[in-house]
């Protein structure tokens, strides 16, 4: 086996962030400050929302130095198919230098119609013959 090094070229890569704290920390403010540091156009922002609406909070705050930033509810079922969706109709509304906030992920895991609902639907379908473990399969 032989390998072979060429000299190292910067590509562009998407900023992809995690942002995680407590209740109340600032996530969902944080999150659109540095969307607009990314994208340095309020228009450029995207905000798909599982928190009852919580981002609208910050929208046109001059106190806050927030702009109009675009905006859509996700309610349940929070499949991860309506979540992709989401995010794909986002990214093209925002273009290649937009930014595409996704608050919060959480309810894609644990909420109806989430990851845990998916196994169980799995693990109660007797044609599938899966027990808790093989339902991950």
């Amino acid at each position: 086996m032989s390998f072979e090094f060429k000299p190292a070229e910067r590509r562009k890569a998407k900023a992809r962030l995690a942002l995680m704290g407590v209740t109340g920390a600032g996530k969902t403010l944080g999150a659109l400050y540095i969307a607009y540091g990314l994208t340095g156009d309020w228009g450029k922002v995207t905000v798909i929302d599982t928190e009852h609406d919580r981002a609208l909070f910050y929208a046109n705050r001059k106190d806050l130095n927030t702009g109009a930033f675009l905006h859509t509810t996700l309610d349940a079922p929070y499949s991860p198919e309506r979540y992709k969706e989401a995010a794909a109709t986002a990214a093209k509304l925002v273009g290649a230098d937009g930014c595409v906030i996704i608050d919060n992920f959480s309810h894609a895991w644990n909420q109806e119609g989430g990851v845990l609902d998916i196994k169980e639907g799995i693990t109660r379908n007797p044609a599938k013959r899966a027990n808790d473990f093989s339902a991950w399969n």
